[in-house]
């Protein structure tokens, strides 16, 4: 038997760690304000690495201004022996739209390596 379980301390602190988890979870979903989501839709090739700013997910930045060009400059070592920059361009279509084009670049490579395919790709990138 667990007497410790049943206790109305224990219960209070699970219920208070639970409502903060909440909190902390709402807290983290609202930017302060001037921030805005961007949201990147294009297409991907399968079994494909892209040097994005985008690999994590949505990006959220500051507009205090309004939309203007971005550039997003992405340097790795990638497997196939090679170093790459990808260039990921935005220029504003209207106040909620980027058009989103991707390249990319072989800065160097080892000796005996095989550089990969290159895969540029263009999209819309939504601005919430």
């Amino acid at each position: 038997m667990l007497p410790a379980v049943t206790t109305p301390w224990f219960k209070s602190a699970v219920l208070g760690l639970a409502l903060l988890g909440l909190g902390a979870t709402a807290a983290a979903r609202h930017d302060p304000p001037g921030w805005r989501r961007l949201v990147l839709q294009t297409v991907s090739e399968p079994d494909t690495f892209y040097l994005s700013a985008f690999r994590d997910g949505d990006l959220r930045l500051s507009f205090p201004d309004g939309l203007r060009p971005i550039t997003f400059h992405t340097r790795a070592s990638v497997t196939d022996g090679c170093r790459w920059l990808g260039i990921e361009k935005l220029v504003p279509l209207d106040a909620n739209t980027y058009a989103y084009a991707y390249s990319e670049v072989i800065l160097d490579c080892a000796f005996d390596a095989k550089p990969a395919d290159m895969t540029p790709r263009i999209g819309l990138v939504h601005v919430e």
